[in-house]
């Protein structure tokens, strides 16, 4: 009788990797409605920790020797024995694989009525199990299933990726927009507006905290000496189509263009109307 023990430190990460996950599952599902950044409830993402975390400690539990007659292969974990006999063996496959984390030599017995696989990133060695399937048949794809396993890995790695977005598009509540007819946008003229150009009764200028615009205003249109003003100053847009393009664009920068918006009017706050 040959026995085959699992690799420690194939054991270690996945205990570690499963405690981790365990804890976070425990942290978000404490508080199930709460959102994280990008929109998505903790509730959601505790119970997929939960499940990889019980998932891992289980596989792990499952899988602790190996143990190899004449007649039979014994799989024994905590919870069962799984039993390989030489004479149901239909054939096997076996391969070397190379991921970016884990590598090594796999091979996958064909039974009689289901499959077993057996890696080196697991076991401390695969080399009797070779031997005791020598003379069988040998078949080909016998790793298909984890080929389709990684892609729907990646397809499940995306899906987390966008998650926030799909959420947000599909279940979150649709946020209302806000419609502007008007607006008025408070400054003082020393600390706020930066006069750009002076000509043919315009006055052009920039304001300190609205980067993508340039502002214009007919000079009938504003309070006489306005930069001996001190008091605070209401620039006024009535078109609601430039008011809505203004509107929440306080300290915004884009790399849109500037665009040129209309002051229809610029009043003292302290005066009445």
């Amino acid at each position: 009788m040959t026995i085959i023990k699992n690799q420690k430190s194939y054991n270690g990460v996945i205990i570690v990797g499963c405690v981790f996950s365990l804890m976070i599952s425990m942290m978000m599902l404490s508080n199930p409605t709460t959102m994280d950044k990008g929109g998505l409830p903790y509730g959601f993402m505790g119970w997929g920790f939960l499940i990889f975390g019980v998932f891992g400690l289980l596989n792990l539990a499952d899988d602790l020797w190996v143990m190899i007659y004449d007649d039979r292969i014994e799989k024994k974990s905590l919870f069962r024995k799984r039993v390989i006999l030489k004479k149901d063996i239909r054939g096997y496959g076996k391969e070397a694989y190379a991921g970016k984390y884990l590598s090594g030599n796999r091979i996958r017995i064909f039974g009689k009525n289901k499959s077993f696989k057996f890696h080196t990133s697991q076991l401390e060695t695969i080399r009797p199990i070779e031997d005791f399937v020598r003379g069988s048949k040998v078949k080909k794809n016998a790793f298909r299933i984890e080929q389709i396993t990684e892609v729907v890995a990646y397809v499940v790695i995306l899906a987390l990726l966008f998650s926030p977005l799909i959420y947000e598009k599909y279940f979150s509540a649709p946020t209302a927009v806000e419609k502007v007819d008007s607006i008025g946008i408070p400054v003082f003229y020393k600390k706020d507006i930066k006069i750009i150009k002076d000509e043919n009764n315009v006055l052009t200028f920039k304001l300190q905290e609205y980067h993508d615009f340039v502002f214009q205003v007919n000079k009938d249109d504003i309070p006489n000496k306005m930069e001996e003003i001190t008091e605070e100053l209401l620039l006024m847009i009535y078109n609601k189509n430039y008011a809505q393009l203004v509107s929440g664009k306080r300290d915004v920068k884009t790399n849109n263009p500037v665009m040129e918006i209309p002051i229809d009017e610029i009043i003292v706050l302290t005066e009445t109307h």
